[in-house]
Order: structure tokens, then C-alpha cells, then sequence
């Protein structure tokens, strides 16, 4: 036995605060040379440093050091200091405190319950570490525990504004909205700036179906905090659930800046901006002229009228405006100002409302109906532009917008000319958006790698149609304010998986099956953490509009392929996760389809499936019959005259047709021609999808519903924790709700 060895372990044991370990070495010496004082006095000082750090703490510097690196994301370098500091001080209450937090920042829940229990074991009355607690403990879903916790830290402390918060989240979690409205509002009563109470009392009263009270809650958490993307991504929540609700006249400037917000899809709040722009007075004194017929008369007064009004010109902007008497009005504007367009009118409020005009138009794929009078003269107009252009002469911005508002730029051979004109430097957006855009997008279409062949018929047809134009056409989407993990996601959307989501990859890999013009890849690969996406479909348009838009929004994790479906068998991947929406049912075999991506799912793996309803599409039938009958094809011109017979229908007819008045889809030429004119649909009901889930050797885990009212209505037939796995229950809901489900099924599954 080396003496001197061993002590010198013991000591580097001391200087590491390991002092089990260094009393170990020296108990284990003097147990055989009892008489060694170097050892004597080493466990000596052992045991009076740790009786006077018993009764002592450590200082300052210490604790702020560990605080430093524990805020800094240095999570191992702050536990490796705490465990010396825990060593040496055993009895200091924060020093666990701060260690359960740094093992819960890093998902080891489990220990960071000891930590904060032992915390609590030297300081019973310690507040902050029940309230620690709490937040693990609703972590782990043990939300009920996570109350008590939480109602214990306020017991020792009442004015603890953050438990009183945690508190009010975790009785959302209880199914106890009232209770935890509340909370919210003790905690805002101590904290009146807690930007983040504001938000989550909104949303909960708007889960209450107070949306007016909502609505202002959410506002005063984005006036404290406006760059918060959650708040925002919130705000668009309670936009969407309020339809056709007339909010408050002050919501236009949060309307305003919420259509430049990355978590929200300008076209998912239209409907509240329209209502909103409907009380506008200049928006009523033009729609006033327009019943007249007197726009020729009054155009120019009229256009400053609409150019004054800021939302409405961002809207046309960005997306199709799902709003009948708006397309009249925009429709006659665009009639009125082609009758102007000799006259050489370059005022800037009246050029600003021309932009935004040709803008809508070629973003609704010029839906708008055109007279044989306004084709004549459109293609006058183009003629003389022609001539200006390739004479090099100066060129009227406002002919170049009203050109714009009738025909996409970029189909005319001296376009690119058209481009190094300085005279049209103040209509830059147009010329990006409809000359560069689409060259852009015709180079990448180039580059579009191809992983299957595409051989069956109605494929080819599908693909077909998707190549007249990008289906949809689109500006900005919804990213996620926040990506999460696969088990975060699922506990949002309340739905429980059938094995422990540790077990999940910490980087899915993500097939989206029919991808379009990437909305919907984009969307996901924002809302997964660490994900990988394959994005497939038939359309190289769409699949070049994709890349594009991707490439503009620096979305690196999302790998483009054109491939049919039905090939797919060929591709040797698997994947953790797989979402087919609004794809399946325009097949020639929709179960054939399923079955390939079924192949193509890990085991346990999770996918997301969208179908058409049977009984949700009952007025879409009705509508493809009408079209049928009246001999409609699915030319544009086609489309824009089966459009102009429905929105000149007598509103007291007896026919459905005019519901499709309410679908978003019915606003622009692409998003028509899939919703009434597609080559393939077929159409299902719950009790279909259940055989057909037992036949794929998959099992139904839930729907993800855009309203949660759906939800909450559900639960009140269907109080059981289990009933909203059951699809037999679900069935009978859409008998009584047939409405429910108007866009799609859209719903999770698990494969077994």
C-alpha cells in the first residue's frame, strides 16, 4: 500500500468537493496505520468543514457563477459546479432549486423531481421550488399533482405572480377554463405588464366563446411584447375562430401588421379583415358608387377613396379575398380604369391602388369575369405597350398595372424588355412578382430532381391540371412560432401515443406526399424540431413555386422530388412521421396510395391524413352536378362564367350553391378548378376510414381541429377520456353536426 499515494487521492478527492470519496481513503488508511497523523488530520478537517458547512452557504460570486452559465444554455458546466457546491454546502435549499432547473431545461424531469424535493426537504417553506415543482410535474402530465404544488407555493407566498400563472396553464390542462381565468387574473392584478398572462387568458376565454374579450386580452399582451411570434401566432387563433365576428373598430392596426407576421397565413385572418374593412366609411362611400354604376364617372375619386385604406390594399396584396361583393367592386374598378387608360394618370395614390390591383389579380390567377368589350381593349392596350417598349420610349406605370390586372407580365415576349425601363422603377412590386418570380421558378423546374416515373392514367391527369398553374398560389404562410419535439406537438393537440414518446427520433425524418406549392412542407418543417423533410408531388410548377418560396424564407431542412405516389414503393426510405393532405382522394385508388405510404412508415411511426367528408361536400356535389349538367369544362373562361351564375343567384333559391360562396377555395382560378373541377375526387365517411385504418394495420389516435369549439362541443355528448379515439362516436357527431368537418378529415394515426 502506497501511503503517500492515497493521500494525495484523498486530497484531489477534497479540491473536487468528492468528500465521500476522500473520507472513504482515509477511514480505509487509518484502518490499517491508526497512528498516521497526516491521514488523523485530513478526516479531522473533513468533518469540521462539513459540520460548519452544515450551518454555512456559498457566497455570492459563487451561486451568480452557476446562475451565469445555467442562463447561458451551459447546463453540464452549471450541474458539474453544483455538484461540488452541493458537496461542500448539503444544506442550501436554492443550490437544488437551481439544479432541478438545469435538469429540467435538459428533459430529465424524473431528476429534477428529486432535486426540487430535496430542496424542499431542507426548506419546507420554500415557494419558489413548489412552484419548480409544479412545472415538472405538469411536464411529466402529472397535472393534478402540479396543482397541489402549485396552490402550496401560494399558500406561502400569495403575491407569487408566476405560480399564480402556472397555476392558470395547468387548469386549462384540468379542463377548468373558469378556474383558470382566475388565476390569470390574480396574477395580472400583481403584474399588470405580464405580457404572457394577457396572452393565455385569451386564449382561454376565447376557448370560453368570449372572442370580443379574447380578442383584447391578446392585444395587450402584443402591445407589451409586439415582436412576440407566439402572441401573434395566438391572435390568429382567435382571428379564425371568430369567423365572421365584427370585432372592434381598433383591431385594424394589429390586423395590419399581422399579415406581415411569419406564424400567420394572411388568408386564414381574411375573413375578420374583411368584416373589419366592411365598417371602413371610404370602403362603404365606394361600394355606394359601385351599386350606382356611376364608377366611370368617379373613378379617380373613388380610387383615392381605396388607396387611403392601408388593410385593404395589404390584403390584395397577399391573398384572394374571399368576399363577393369586394370581387364585384375590384371587378368594376378594373373594368372602369382599362376605359381610363389613355389618360396618363400618374398620381401616386391612385398608381399605389393600380399595384395592388394587378397584384390581386395575378394572385387570384384572374378569377376576376372579362367582358368581350374589356378584350378588346386589352389587347389594345398591350399592342401600344408592345410599341413603347421596343421603341424604347417611356412607358405609363398605370398602363403597365391595368396590363397587369388583366394579364400575367410575363407571358409577353418584351417583358424582360419592360424590366430595364427607368419608367416604371415606381411598379418594381408588379415586375418582381409576375416577370422575375415566374422566370425564377421556370429555372428551377430545370433542376427538379424526378425519384419515380408517372405512369397511371389519372396521375397524369392530376398532374396535368396542377401544371396550368401552381396550386396555390400563395404569398406568405404560417411558419410555427416555435418548433417543437414529436411529443410536444401531440400534447398540444391532446392526443396520446400508444408507446413512451421518448422512444421517438429527436430528428424525424418527414415525407410529405403531395406537397404543392410547399404551404404545407414549409409549415411542418417549422413545427418539428430538428426535422428532415422529403417533399413530393406530381407538379413541376407547384415544385418549382415551392423551391422558390423556400429558398426566399432561408428554410433549409426540406428536400423537393418529383414522384408519384403510387411509385413511391421504389423508394428505399423510411420515415418517422408522414402527412398526405388533400392528396389521397384525388387518386385513381385513394387506399392503393395509403398503402405505399403505409410501406414507407417505421413501426410506431405517425401519420397525418386528409380526406374529403361525404357529408361536408354534400353542396360541392350539388355544385359539380350543376356544372355538369350546364356543360362546364375547366378552361379559365369556363370557371370565371360558372363563377359569375353562382354570385348572381337569387339569395332565397332553394339551391346549396351558394355555400360555396363560403369557401376560400372559391376566389381564385387554381384553388376553383380543385374545389369544383378536379379531374379525380372521391369522398368518405368516418365509418370508411375506420375499415379501411383496420385493413392498412393502422390505429386511429385523433383529429387535429382548426376549432376547437368542434372539440368542446364533442366532449359534452362524449364526456368519456377516450371517446375522441373513437371513430363510431365521431360518425354520429357529423350526423348532428354535418358541417363539422367542412374543409377536410383532417386526422393522426399510429401504425401497429
Amino acid at each position: 500500500m502506497n501511503i503517500d499515494r492515497i493521500l494525495a487521492k484523498a486530497k484531489s478527492h477534497e479540491k473536487r468537493g468528492e468528500t465521500d470519496e476522500a473520507r472513504q481513503l482515509y477511514t480505509m488508511l487509518l484502518q490499517t496505520f491508526p497512528q498516521n497523523q497526516r491521514a488523523r488530520r485530513g478526516l479531522k478537517a473533513l468533518q469540521d468543514t462539513t459540520l460548519q458547512n452544515n450551518y454555512s452557504s456559498p457566497t455570492k460570486a459563487q451561486i451568480d457563477t452557476v446562475i451565469v452559465l445555467y442562463s447561458k444554455g451551459q447546463i453540464r458546466e452549471a450541474l458539474d459546479a453544483l455538484v461540488i457546491l452541493t458537496t461542500t454546502y448539503p444544506s442550501v435549499s436554492l443550490l437544488y432549486n437551481i439544479k432541478g432547473a438545469c435538469y429540467a431545461s435538459i428533459g430529465q424531469l424524473d431528476v429534477a423531481v428529486e432535486s426540487f424535493n430535496k430542496a424542499l426537504e431542507i426548506k419546507p417553506d420554500d415557494a419558489e421550488a413548489y412552484s419548480n415543482l409544479g412545472n415538472v410535474l405538469k411536464g411529466l402530465g402529472q397535472v393534478e399533482a402540479a396543482v397541489t404544488s402549485y396552490k402550496q407555493a401560494l399558500k406561502i407566498k400569495p403575491d407569487y405572480v408566476e405560480a399564480h400563472y402556472n397555476l392558470g396553464n395547468a387548469l386549462v390542462g384540468l379542463g377548468q377554463p373558469m378556474l383558470a381565468v382566475t388565476s390569470y387574473e390574480r396574477a395580472l392584478r400583481i403584474k399588470p405588464d405580464y405580457a404572457e398572462a394577457h396572452c393565455n387568458l385569451g386564449t382561454t376565454l376565447k376557448d370560453l366563446g368570449q372572442l370580443d374579450d379574447a380578442i383584447l386580452c391578446i392585444q395587450k399582451a402584443i402591445s407589451i411584447d409586439p415582436n412576440n411570434s407566439i402572441f401573434w401566432d395566438k391572435f390568429a387563433h382567435v382571428l379564425r375562430e371568430g369567423g365572421s365576428t365584427a370585432f372592434g373598430g381598433t383591431l385594424s392596426p394589429y390586423l395590419l401588421q399581422a399579415l406581415e407576421q411569419p406564424s400567420i397565413r394572411p388568408s386564414d385572418i381574411s375573413i375578420s379583415i374583411i368584416n373589419t374593412l366592411r365598417q371602413q366609411p371610404n370602403l362603404q362611400a365606394a361600394f355606394k358608387v359601385s351599386r350606382t354604376g356611376d364608377l366611370d364617372k368617379t373613378i379617380s375619386n373613388v380610387i383615392r377613396q381605396l388607396a387611403s385604406i392601408p388593410l385593404l390594399l395589404r390584403l390584395m396584396e397577399l391573398c384572394p379575398i374571399p368576399a363577393p361583393d369586394i370581387e364585384q367592386l375590384l371587378t368594376q374598378m378594373r373594368h372602369a380604369m382599362l376605359n381610363q387608360w389613355p389618360v396618363e394618370n400618374q398620381d401616386s395614390q391612385g398608381l399605389r391602388f393600380f399595384k395592388a390591383l394587378a397584384i390581386h389579380c395575378f394572385t387570384n390567377e384572374y378569377v376576376f369575369l372579362e367582358s368581350d368589350e374589356e378584350t378588346q381593349e386589352i389587347n389594345r392596350l398591350q399592342n401600344k405597350l408592345k410599341t413603347l417598349v421596343e421603341g424604347r420610349e417611356a412607358i405609363p406605370a398605370t398602363w403597365v398595372a391595368i396590363l397587369g390586372a388583366y394579364r400575367p407580365l410575363h407571358i409577353f415576349s418584351w417583358s424582360d424588355q419592360l424590366k430595364e425601363s427607368g419608367s416604371v422603377e415606381n411598379i418594381k412590386e408588379i415586375l418582381v412578382r409576375q416577370i422575375n418570380e415566374v422566370r425564377e421558378e421556370q429555372h428551377f423546374s430545370l433542376k427538379v430532381p424526378r425519384i419515380t416515373s408517372i405512369n397511371n392514367k389519372v396521375s397524369k391527369l392530376v398532374r396535368e391540371q396542377y401544371e396550368q398553374s401552381p396550386y396555390p398560389r400563395w404569398v406568405n404562410t404560417g411558419l410555427y412560432a416555435k418548433p417543437l419535439v414529436v411529443g410536444e406537438v401531440l400534447q398540444e393537440l391532446e392526443i396520446k401515443l400508444s408507446f413512451n414518446e421518448e422512444q421517438f427520433s429527436v430528428s424525424p425524418d418527414i415525407l410529405i406526399a403531395g406537397c404543392g406549392t410547399g404551404q404545407h412542407a414549409l409549415s411542418t418543417a417549422s413545427r418539428f424540431k430538428d426535422c428532415n423533410v422529403l417533399a413530393v408531388d406530381l407538379s413541376l410548377n407547384s415544385l418549382s413555386y415551392a423551391i422558390r418560396k423556400t429558398k426566399e424564407l432561408g428554410v433549409s431542412n426540406i428536400e423537393y422530388m418529383q414522384a408519384d405516389i403510387l411509385e413511391l414503393n421504389s423508394l428505399e426510405r423510411q420515415f418517422d412521421i408522414i402527412e398526405s393532405s388533400g392528396v389521397l382522394h384525388h387518386m385513381d385508388n385513394p387506399l392503393a396510395g395509403w398503402r405505399v405510404l403505409v410501406d414507407l412508415l417505421r413501426p410506431s411511426g405517425l401519420m397525418q391524413i386528409g380526406l374529403y367528408s361525404d357529408m361536408a361536400r354534400e353542396p360541392i356535389v350539388e355544385a359539380r352536378e350543376f356544372i355538369e349538367k350546364k356543360k362546364y369544362g375547366d378552361s379559365p373562361e369556363d370557371i370565371r362564367r360558372f363563377r359569375a351564375e353562382i354570385m348572381n343567384m337569387s339569395n332565397d333559391s332553394n339551391s346549396h350553391l351558394q355555400k360555396i360562396l363560403d369557401s376560400r377555395g372559391f376566389y381564385s382560378l387554381s384553388e376553383c378548378r380543385d374545389l369544383l373541377f378536379h379531374v379525380q375526387e372521391h369522398r368518405f365517411t368516418l365509418l370508411q376510414i375506420e375499415i379501411a385504418l383496420k385493413e392498412l394495420g393502422l390505429e386511429f389516435i385523433g383529429f387535429e381541429l382548426s376549432n376547437a369549439q368542434i372539440m368542446k362541443k364533442f366532449r359534452e355528448i362524449y364526456p368519456k377520456e377516450n371517446s375522441p379515439t373513437l371513430l363510431p362516436l365521431w360518425h354520429q357527431f357529423e350526423l348532428m353536426n354535418p358541417g363539422a368537418f367542412g374543409g377536410m378529415y383532417q386526422f393522426w394515426v399510429q401504425k401497429t
